[in-house]
Parts: C-alpha cells; sequence; structure tokens
C-alpha cells in the first residue's frame, strides 16, 4: 500500500512544474525544490525532494490532471497565495479521495493533502505535507 501513498508527490512534482497561466497561484519564477513527506498509519514517514523550474510567475489549477486520467478535482479554489480543492482518483484497483490546500509566498510554499483509501475493500488513510523554496534562477 505504500506505493499508493507515493503516488501523489509525482503528481505534485508534475503538476507544480507544467505550463502556467496568469490565473493560478503565483510563484517566483526559477529553480524551486519542493518536499512532499507522506504518513501512513503505524509506518514511518515517507519523504521525497524534487527540484523544478518554473518558467512562468503562476501555477495554473487546470494541469492537475494531466498526469492523471482517472483523476478528478472538485471544489478548486485559487487566489494568488493559496489554492485548495478536493480530488477522487477511480482506478482498476480502487478509489481514492482527499482534501489538499497549498500555499505560497513568492518564495516558499507549503501545504497538506489528506487522502483516504480503498483498494478491494482494504481501506486506509495517509496525509501528504508539502514544503517548497525558492532556490535561484533556472539553469
Amino acid at each position: 500500500m505504500q506505493r499508493q501513498a507515493l503516488f501523489l508527490s509525482p503528481l505534485f512534482a508534475l503538476t507544480v512544474a507544467s505550463g502556467a497561466s496568469a490565473t493560478g497561484m503565483e510563484v517566483k519564477p526559477g529553480l524551486w525544490e519542493f518536499t512532499a513527506a507522506s504518513t501512513l498509519p503505524g509506518s514511518n514517514t515517507t519523504a521525497a525532494t524534487n527540484s523544478e523550474c518554473f518558467t512562468e510567475s503562476s501555477i495554473d489549477p487546470a494541469v492537475f490532471l494531466e498526469n492523471a486520467p482517472d483523476c478528478n478535482i472538485d471544489n478548486l479554489k485559487t487566489s494568488t497565495s493559496t489554492m485548495s480543492w478536493q480530488m477522487q482518483c477511480d482506478g482498476p484497483h480502487g478509489q481514492m479521495t482527499g482534501d489538499a490546500e497549498f500555499h505560497s509566498s513568492g518564495e516558499t510554499a507549503h501545504g497538506k493533502m489528506a487522502m483516504n483509501l480503498d483498494f478491494g475493500g482494504n481501506a486506509m488513510s495517509f496525509t501528504t505535507n508539502w514544503q517548497g523554496r525558492w532556490v535561484g534562477p533556472c539553469e
């Protein structure tokens, strides 16, 4: 089951690295470092750190589903400094639902996602916390 928890870290990294529009949450263009730490009840925390280059000054909420065709986002709310949403993924092995929020101050960012999973009657929950910081210009 730990593989499903790690699913959301790459999804998030791909989301924030995609092309952006002026309607999303503002971030400083350049190289960013993000750490996502997922915690499953009764197990250790699993963390992953990724570096991504932003070429635009905002994160477009529409890119959340580009790399997750079995997922839907509902109740999406955005401002220049905050995004929040609810997510549902229906895959061949089960369903994931959850709530997420992400905050940016331009050069730093943080957020949290709480997910509930049901894979063939095996239910579990996990939480992922994100931290991000602007590192400098893209190389």
